[in-house]
């Protein structure tokens, strides 16, 4: 109920950029606000990941994400384009910090050889919701696109986040948090903890390879709705065609096998697959306009590369990665907490470099440059891999769990 209710919220929002362009009539300088809004809170999870640690972790879900609804109806009430992208960042905030603890939830509650099955298989509620909320959102707006209709909108995606979130707290969590300790000895734990996860060079590379990845994408994701809509000329429902529908129908195309498919392989070897796809979509969205006949076949294509990694970079990113690094439990949200603070830093320098960049030249070189820099992270990915083979094999999740188990063991 939860993935299909946060679905349903998340295919309206992905409208929210299209609304701003199209309707409100948004500059180019107002699209990375909400990105880079989110970015500046997202800075702050290291933080909450340490404060979590050893506290229940379903707070830390619920609350955030009931404020997140609140904010989605605020933006009702908005009809300029600077505050209603605001309030869009603060939402996306208010969204991403619940994940840490999501994370930690699904480590707890599930053994290690079926999690990619089980947040697989969340994507593809999430991602069916999402598909059909957002296809039926832009060709609603073409036809309906009044501001008294987008605010209606834009409030039952209020109401299905308020209720995705109400649904997430009836999970009955398996506790794996120790009992709570003094303040004293909380603060000498969150030091051991950092110091701890400070000297894990794999992850700490792991980490340069998702900021690489990040900042190459956050250089033209936000302006690709204007891409669309003004370069190209398209309307509401071919926007919401190519830049969310076909990259879902693809993703949950490929669901019923991504998560099995990643419990069996090692994470940065797919994670280098996943970058490369990812990285060519921009790509091939740059070149659209050298051919106008064929632009939006050629747009199609790209938009269909970025399906085939869409999902499996959700899971990996905000689900399992940093799994692969830590064998402790309390550690998990401080892992996740300093892989979810990177994304408060890429989303500050990539969309402020992809402003540079469409001021320089244009939104079509964002896409360039941003897609060549995602490249570079693929190589980063298959580079570390070849480098944390084991006796010239590569781990899956399970086998460096059980590796690191045993050497805690013999240690």
């Amino acid at each position: 109920m939860h993935s299909a209710l946060s679905g349903f919220n998340n295919g309206v929002m992905a409208t929210a950029p299209l609304i701003g362009v199209k309707a409100l009539n948004a500059s180019d300088w107002m699209l990375p606000l909400p990105t880079i809004l989110s970015g500046v809170g997202l800075l702050l999870t290291l933080a909450t990941g340490l404060w979590m640690s050893r506290r229940p972790k379903m707070p830390f879900i619920v609350l955030p994400g009931l404020a997140s609804a609140a904010v989605c109806l605020a933006m009702t009430l908005a009809p300029t384009a600077a505050p209603f992208l605001l309030l869009l960042g603060l939402f996306n905030l208010l969204e991403i910090v619940t994940r840490p603890a999501m994370t930690a939830v699904i480590r707890a509650n599930y053994p290690v050889e079926a999690r990619g099955w089980v947040t697989g298989t969340q994507r593809q509620w999430s991602a069916g919701a999402f598909l059909g909320a957002a296809t039926l959102s832009g060709l609603a707006l073409d036809r309906y696109g009044s501001w008294a209709f987008i605010q209606t909108l834009i409030a039952l995606a209020a109401v299905a986040q308020a209720g995705a979130f109400l649904a997430f707290n009836q999970i009955r969590a398996r506790p794996d948090e120790p009992a709570p300790e003094p303040e004293a000895a909380g603060s000498a734990r969150a030091r051991e903890s950092l110091a701890v996860m400070f000297r894990d060079r794999r992850f700490l590379r792991y980490v340069g390879g998702t900021l690489l990845f990040g900042v190459g994408g956050m250089m033209y994701v936000p302006y690709v709705a204007a891409y669309l809509a003004r370069d190209l000329g398209l309307g509401y429902a071919q926007c919401v065609l190519l830049g969310d529908a076909v990259p879902s129908v693809v993703s949950i195309l490929t669901l019923a096998r991504l998560g099995a498919w990643l419990d069996r392989t090692n994470p940065l070897l797919a994670w280098a697959l996943i970058r490369l796809s990812w990285g060519l979509d921009p790509l091939v969205m740059a070149l659209a306009p050298f051919w106008p006949p064929g632009a939006f076949a050629i747009a199609t294509s790209g938009r269909l590369l970025r399906g085939l990694a869409m999902n499996g970079s959700w899971v990996l990113y905000w689900q399992l990665g940093t799994n692969y690094f830590t064998n402790r439990r309390d550690l998990t949200t401080v892992y996740m907490g300093l892989n979810t603070s990177m994304t408060g830093v890429l989303r500050i320098i990539g969309p402020l470099l992809g402003s540079g960049m469409t001021a320089l030249t244009s939104r079509r070189g964002a896409l360039v440059v941003g897609g060549t820099v995602v490249l570079l992270s693929a190589w980063h990915a298959w580079s570390q891999a070849r480098a944390d083979r084991v006796d010239g094999r590569y781990p899956t999740f399970a086998e460096r769990e059980r590796l690191e188990l045993a050497m805690a063991q013999g240690g």
